[in-house]
């Protein structure tokens, strides 16, 4: 190896990846004695070393010392010959204890001994003992980091190891690495090389990843480890029991395998593997054996997942496959109501049975369960199950018929099919009876499904509660739980604490997603839902039914843009616009039409579902879960809402809606004054919608209902704008309660307002609004920028300190008059739509406090200046300076000027002498940084300003005469520096000995 690359670190490359999360780890080698990172080859060991060593050079700490270690090194001589050059130290580089001398001998300053390539110092060398005899004399003063393929096997108390696994590139980092080698993003290629750096380098670069490990990886292998990975990809992962139970290989064996990860016990090799060696006799054969082993320890997934594999294997090269019986049984177990399968396995399977055995009844279950993951309502499920039921019949396969039967359940089930349902249920039930075990979980579900689709809540209650009695947990308890969660919420229950057991419930099937949604939005759990983690939809039903609840919530909370987008979802699953089984389609429609305003369109929905749907039918469920809006415009209805006896929340709903209908229709105000207010807005969201949940709450306002204030502080904060519109509306009601009420709320209770706003205090005090200047005319009077500008620096001031400070000369009255008139017109800049009697959002007064809020309506360049030079001095404190320069440089272009720069307030002079001191620290740090960069050119045209701003800044002077020797520009440097005498002479000179220390490099690099 040249000694240049043997003593030196690589230089960085353009487009490397900084990966700060490695780097703060490797910016601690000073702060302990050993730092260790132990990774296979391509996984960045050598770039992450040589990033930290140029990091670590802006920082100027300590001292690195370079080694790359290599085959020579075994040999203790060579090594240490290498080591006294590295220390540039005549010693005898025999003897450890002299070099270890040598290295104390540089106390105080501190040095760490980069040890990169260490595995090429092989175990039970000499050199190895001579390194770890040195390692373990290393004074206080020396830090070692050591990088290799293998653990160099020293250690120490406080040692930290960085692994292949940390290693491994983020998401985020092979987006971040291809934007920066203009590579495609994220691909689908690139995205399935399991985070290996050389592999999304080559991917990146060239295309050809494959080539690159089959060069560098395959041919390497041992024997025992080259059957272990064979033995892997025939089964695509495994444990060890199962490596060994097939060939003849060890844990130990597997273990020096790269690209295979462990997984709790198990071994999942790289999909690049499988691209190298699935064609292979070997794996060909190995894969019947895996299926014989996989299936005696009762793994039917996995064993399916490798008979298919075979199938293809076959299909492609005629490689061997599994006997046909095998396969038919490992469907069939598959496919069991008691078993919990991904809907990622079905679908791979049913594609593998489109091709390979598309009319035999086992495709045809495959393909029939594919499509009740996808749609379980379309004819192609129905239509699938339907021909494999038959196809088992004629084989005389009754576990098969009552397998497929079984599944057949639930999309019949989403089609409201109760006749379809009896005849399913019935044939279980006989198959039940005649002792086929895949029968009898379903045929005791078949009683609560009939009644859920004939619209029985309470039937449907009591069936799934007896199953989920019964019932050990798997697919059967799950259906019973969702069943069972629908049924309540159809009785007007509460019902989250039965659907959040179907966060991670074994056979979740499609649709039973927005169980938990559905239960909160119940309860009017807004705010939770919002933060609530949503379970993962696995298919269009999903999709639809998740729509459904999304575009009710959007509705409900005045979003109706968001409430339209998923309502195109909905309408895309009922093209002709006929009332869906469920209604669904239906009722989301009728909500946008209320929010809209145009009710005669929305009683003209409900009429038509109702002729279609009668009330008493299977809709009676859903139509309990929509008392509220039913009640409002469906009134011929009410006699049949009335004679219900559901539960508290059906109740809650029908009591809202009646007495808001009582008001408008009567004007009778008894029935509202007596309800019942709920205690969060977001339960009247879910009964009535915002637009009458606006009217209810100004009616209750105005009728002195307890706890009315409380709920309309929810409803503002929890959906912002859209209630101030609500309210306003509100405010023009014939109704003269609603109408008062809502004024009432208007001008008590603030709303953020639609506009956002942009407030510059850094240089000219100016305004903008939703991206453009912006510049009314109250704008500008000076005391009206002053005041806000007081109220932005001055957390919740006084009124008394406000006058003090704006008006110092006024008499008391005089003070308070200027107040007013200044806050008025301050607060018409601040939200220009505002209308007379709606509360104040951003400047709010409590009594004799004044606030400024910005919330996310407005952005102040003050306060971001501040958060990017804190994130900046954290990264430049945490071992990434070259990672703090964009947050610095941030921060610098912010400031634009001085604070407030027309003012000469004192209050303002205080703070804004504080806020020139950190610009000027900033901009010299990141010029410091710059320079060490060579990016000596930057750091000027930063400084410049800088100067500008302070010309009597002897750090700046002095950053910008560095930056100038930097660029080999001696006579630049040396004009700076006599400005620089020049400035500094006016405040008493040059006070800094580094100042000095410049002046001398100038001296001894040319003639004054």
């Amino acid at each position: 190896m040249a000694t240049a690359l043997r003593f030196r670190p690589p230089t960085p490359r353009a487009g490397d990846v900084a990966r700060p999360r490695i780097q703060r780890i490797l910016a601690g080698r000073f702060d302990r004695s050993l730092t260790s990172m132990v990774a296979g080859p391509g996984f960045g060991k050598t770039t992450a070393l040589a990033r930290a060593v140029e990091e670590h050079r802006l920082v100027g700490s300590g001292r690195d010392l370079w080694l790359t270690c290599t085959p020579d090194d075994t040999d203790a001589a060579t090594l240490a010959r290498a080591v006294v050059e590295v220390l540039d130290a005549p010693v005898d580089a025999t003897e450890p204890h002299l070099v270890a001398a040598v290295m104390a001998a540089s106390a105080p300053k501190h040095l760490c001994l980069i040890l990169d390539d260490v595995h090429h110092v092989r175990p039970g060398t000499e050199g190895h003992r001579w390194l770890v005899d040195l390692l373990g004399r290393t004074p206080t003063n020396v830090h070692v980091l050591c990088a290799g393929r293998v653990s160099l096997g020293f250690d120490r108390p406080d040692a930290v190891t960085i692994t292949e696994s940390e290693l491994r590139f983020t998401a985020s980092e092979i987006g971040e690495y291809l934007d920066q080698h203009g590579s495609p993003p994220l691909d689908r290629r690139i995205t399935d090389l399991a985070g290996w750096p050389a592999l999304v380098d080559v991917a990146a670069r060239q295309g050809a990843p494959v080539r690159y490990i089959d060069d560098a990886i395959l041919t390497a292998l041992e024997p025992a480890a080259a059957r272990a990975l064979d033995c892997l990809v025939a089964a695509g992962h495994g444990d060890a029991q199962l490596v060994e139970a097939c060939v003849d290989a060890s844990p130990a064996d597997i273990d020096t395998l790269p690209l295979v990860d462990t997984v709790g016990v198990e071994y999942v090799p790289h999909g690049l593997w499988y691209e190298l060696r699935a064609r292979s006799a070997s794996v060909g054969a190995m894969r019947l054996q895996v299926v014989e082993v996989l299936d005696d320890r009762n793994s039917i997934e996995h064993a399916l997942d490798v008979a298919l594999a075979a199938e293809v294997a076959r299909l492609e090269h005629d490689a061997p496959a599994v006997a046909q019986e095998r396969r038919a049984d490992l469907i069939r177990r598959a496919l069991s109501p008691d078993r919990d399968v991904d809907a990622a396995h079905i679908r791979r399977w049913a594609a593998t049975a489109r091709r390979a055995f598309p009319d035999d009844p086992d495709g045809l279950a495959l393909r029939g369960m594919r499509a009740r993951v996808d749609d379980p309502q379309g004819e192609e499920c129905i239509e699938y199950l339907s021909l494999a039921a038959a196809g088992y019949v004629e084989r005389d396969d009754a576990r098969g018929e009552a397998t497929v039967l079984s599944a057949l359940t639930y999309p019949l089930h989403t089609r409201q099919d109760a006749a379809g349902l009896q005849t399913a249920y019935g044939r279980l039930i006989e198959l039940a009876a005649q002792g086929i075990g895949e029968a009898e979980q379903q045929s005791r579900l078949g009683q609560s499904v009939i009644a859920t689709a004939l619209g029985d809540a309470a039937a449907a209650r009591d069936h799934a509660q007896a199953v989920i009695d019964r019932a050990p947990p798997g697919a059967a308890h799950t259906a019973a739980t969702w069943l069972l969660a629908n049924a309540l919420n159809g009785l007007g229950e509460p019902s989250v604490a039965v659907a959040d057991q179907l966060y991670g419930a074994p056979g979740l099937l499609p649709g039973m997603c927005a169980a938990p949604f559905t239960a909160r939005w119940k309860l009017g759990l807004i705010e939770e839902i919002d933060s609530m983690d949503r379970i993962p939809p696995t298919g269009d039903r999903d999709r639809y039914v998740m729509a459904v609840w999304e575009s009710v919530l959007s509705i409900a909370i005045g979003d109706l843009a968001a409430g339209e987008q998923h309502l195109e979802v909905i309408r895309a699953a009922h093209p002709d616009g006929a009332p869906a089984g469920d209604s669904s389609n239906v009722i989301t429609e009728v909500a946008l039409d209320i929010e809209r305003g145009d009710d005669d369109t929305a009683r003209d929905r409900l009429r038509d579902l109702f002729a279609a749907h009668p009330i008493d039918g299977p809709l009676r469920m859903w139509v309990a879960m929509s008392a509220g809006v039913v009640y409002l415009y469906a009134p011929e209805q009410r006699d049949f809402l009335r004679a219900q006896t559901l539960g508290p929340l059906y109740a809650r709903d029908l009591a809202l809606a009646s007495a808001l209908a009582a008001l408008h229709e009567s004007g009778d105000i008894d029935p509202l004054r007596r309800s019942v207010l709920p205690e969060r807005s977001g339960a009247l969201l879910c009964a009535i919608g915002l637009r009458h949940t606006a009217e209810y709450l100004a009616a209750a306002r105005q009728l002195e209902v307890a706890g009315v204030h409380d709920v309309v502080v929810s409803l503002v904060d929890t959906v912002g704008a859209p209630a101030r519109r609500a309210l306003a509306r509100a405010s023009a009601s014939e109704v003269p309660e609603i109408a008062t009420g809502a004024a009432s709320i208007l001008g008590e209770i603030p709303v953020p307002p639609a506009g956002s706003l942009e407030i510059r205090l850094l240089g000219t005090l100016s305004l903008g609004l939703d991206g453009a200047d912006y510049l009314p005319d109250d704008w500008r009077r000076e005391r009206v920028r002053a005041l806000l500008a007081f109220v932005i620096l001055h957390p919740t001031p006084t009124r008394e300190a406000a006058i003090a400070e704006l008006w110092p000369d006024a008499d008391a009255e005089a003070g308070r008059r200027n107040l007013r008139s200044t806050l008025n017109r301050l607060q018409n800049v601040l939200e220009p739509e505002r209308t007379g009697g709606h509360a104040a959002y951003h400047l709010r007064s409590h009594g004799q406090l004044l606030e400024f809020r910005a919330g996310a309506r407005a952005t102040i360049d003050v306060h971001q200046f501040v958060d990017d030079l804190r994130a900046a001095e954290e990264l430049d404190s945490s071992g990434t300076p070259s990672l703090a320069i964009d947050r610095y440089l941030s921060a610098i272009g912010r400031y634009r000027g001085d604070l407030v720069p027309d003012s000469y307030d004192p209050w303002v002079l205080v703070q804004r002498d504080a806020l020139r001191a950190r610009y000027v620290v900033a901009g010299v740090r990141s010029a410091d940084l710059l320079t060490a960069l060579d990016r000596s050119e930057e750091a000027i045209d930063v400084l410049l300003p800088v100067l500008a701003t302070e010309p009597y800044s002897e750090p700046a002077h002095r950053a910008v005469i560095a930056a100038q020797l930097a660029q080999g520009d001696v006579a630049a440097a040396r004009r700076a520096l006599t400005t620089a005498d020049e400035l500094l002479g006016e405040v008493g000179g040059a006070a800094d000995p580094a100042t000095e220390a410049l002046r001398q490099r100038i001296d001894r690099r040319a003639p004054p």
